[in-house]
């Protein structure tokens, strides 16, 4: 009878334990979030193969029970299209108030994108990479995108592709 009290006990101190916030979950030393940011959409200013000057937008929002604030985000860049240069790259927040970042290129041909404030639980933030010149081919195009969250050795979580699409002899906006 004392062995299923004491069992009763741990489980109602377990499950207590659960039911309480938490701020972030690191295990195995990584910092990892409870629920994971989602990638929202992915526009273009312009659709045009060969297009000179246009934006491209990435935008992820942080749900605000995600328990850790988003420390990064990483966007891969596909095949033949231009890789921006770290001053071509900007993030806004939902207010549209450009936010500090460090942007570095990643031997994977990615850029990381590094927030010098990382970014609340509840917000939504767009990367934006202008002026950058559209591919010479049409085509579909695949920019995956990652997160990270702030603290220590952060789990990167793969969000989805930002999926942009190019016409030979297209014009307008996909977004």
């Amino acid at each position: 009878m004392k062995k299923s009290v004491a069992l009763g006990l741990s489980t109602l101190a377990l499950i207590a334990l659960s039911a309480s916030p938490l701020y972030a979950i690191v295990a195995g030393g990584q910092t990892y979030f409870l629920v994971v940011p989602r990638l929202v959409g992915a526009t273009t200013t312009n659709v045009s193969a060969s297009y000179r000057i246009a934006r491209y937008s990435f935008t992820v929002s942080v749900p605000s029970d995600s328990g850790e604030p988003l420390g990064a985000l990483s966007v891969g860049i596909p095949a033949g299209i231009y890789t921006p240069y770290p001053g071509e790259v900007s993030v806004v927040d939902a207010t549209g108030a450009r936010l500090a970042t460090q942007t570095t290129a990643q031997s994977d041909g990615s850029l990381l994108i590094t927030f010098q404030q990382p970014v609340a639980p509840g917000s939504t933030v767009t990367v934006q990479f202008e002026p950058i010149r559209n591919p010479k081919g049409g085509g579909t195009y695949l920019f995956e995108v990652r997160a990270l969250p702030a603290g220590t050795n952060p789990f990167s979580y793969f969000l989805g592709f930002g999926r942009l699409e190019f016409f030979v002899g297209g014009a307008g906006s996909s977004g």
